[in-house]
């Protein structure tokens, strides 16, 4: 069976070096002009206030202790988001369960609901009286703060790590790992000196998505702070009182300090040496025995839905009363609060899908662009670390 007509036209003028880098070029003009250019240029246009908030020493040290809040909680949930996410991805991949491919769909949970929405129903769950504070007879569990900030981060970014995961132990030729075996290797050790080596770029691009997604997100953020401020929410509070000088100072660390810590993952990060040559077998054959496997297995789904699950989805229990109430009846009919309820969220699918196709347009040539070094590796590598 031959190709199709629109793949035959798509080889025929990808072989074409003019239109190729043309594509290429079409990219890079897009990336620069349309996602580098316009934060830097608004920082730049302000930069002459930034001084103001030297003359603040309490502002100053408000936004310092913002700062670092925003990069210590960007760290710790990545590393907790790989350390809970490699195991799940692992049994998604190699289990035998029947319901696995379930539980692989339903990981991106997160990812479906709005930001917002996701934040509110974290704060549910965790501080009012109607989720699990009441298991524990107390008004609330986790109050609005740095641990709910925390968690609700963990939520957000747990799904990247386990579809990067997922994707690369997929990808991943067992025969490796078959061969470690057949020369008296116990799982654990064939798993830890030969698959975590080979899928070591997809566990330092999963921490750095991870990082990124935490160090970016607001909306969410806003909904569980209380009076908690990271570096996002303490540039939203300051946008709010109009105080551009703390704003811009804030924007530039941030920058600053992400861009420096991602260089530095994409450079050291393929130094990076796994794992410690050295091997406990009697140790690691215990550990890789039927009984930990499952209890580790049994760990791991019950982190996911305890978790990441039931608290992102605990929104939507409370909204299962209203179909027997006019609640529903008023929000099919747009009465009340309801009135710009749909069109609200058609404007806002309607903006996602038009985003989504823009950026696989724009981002599959850069991606190419980077991924094969077109420019040169030095490029590259700029390129890896500004996108």
């Amino acid at each position: 069976m031959g190709e199709k007509p629109s793949y035959k036209t798509l080889d025929r003028l990808s072989s074409k070096k003019p239109i190729k880098y043309a594509v290429y070029l079409g990219a890079i003009i897009f990336f620069i002009s349309v996602i580098l250019l316009p934060p830097i240029l608004g920082i730049l246009l302000k930069w002459n206030l930034v001084g103001q908030i030297f003359n603040e020493p309490k502002l100053l040290d408000r936004s310092l202790s913002a700062i670092r809040a925003s990069f210590g909680i960007a760290f710790l949930v990545s590393i907790v988001d790989i350390v809970t996410g490699l195991p799940f991805a692992w049994y998604v991949v190699r289990g035998k369960a029947k319901i696995l491919s379930a539980l692989d769909t339903l990981a991106d949970m997160p990812f479906i609901v709005p930001t917002t929405a996701l934040g509110y129903s974290l704060l549910l769950f965790w501080s009012s009286q109607e989720g699990i504070s009441q298991l524990f007879n107390t008004e609330s569990l986790v109050s609005s703060g740095w641990l709910l900030v925390i968690l609700l981060h963990f939520v957000f970014s747990y799904p990247v790590v386990v579809r990067v995961l997922v994707g690369a132990l997929m990808d991943y030729r067992m025969e490796y790992e078959e061969a470690a075996r057949t020369l008296g290797a116990a799982p654990f050790t064939a798993d830890r000196t030969v698959t975590l080596p080979i899928i070591k770029s997809s566990i330092i691009a999963a921490f750095t998505l991870a990082f990124a997604r935490s160090i970016s997100e607001t909306g969410a953020t806003m909904m569980v702070a209380g009076a908690f401020e990271n570096g996002a929410i303490f540039i939203k509070n300051m946008k709010t009182i109009g105080n551009e000088g703390a704003m811009v100072f804030a924007s530039v660390i941030l920058i600053a300090i992400s861009a420096t810590i991602f260089a530095i993952i994409r450079i050291l990060g393929v130094k990076l040496r796994l794992p410690i040559r050295k091997v406990w077998p009697q140790t690691e054959r215990k550990l890789s025995s039927k009984g930990l496997t499952t209890f580790r297995n049994a760990l791991t789904i019950l982190i996911f839905f305890a978790l990441i699950i039931i608290p992102s989805i605990f929104v939507a229990f409370p909204a299962i009363s209203a179909i027997f109430t006019d609640t529903l009846k008023n929000a099919l009919t747009g009465q009340g609060v309801w009135a710009g309820f749909w069109s609200s969220m058609g404007l806002s699918y309607a903006v996602g899908a038009l985003t989504t196709i823009i950026n696989a347009i724009a981002g599959l040539p850069m991606a190419i662009l980077i991924a094969r070094r077109t420019l040169g590796r030095a490029t590259a590598t700029i390129f890896d670390v500004l996108t």
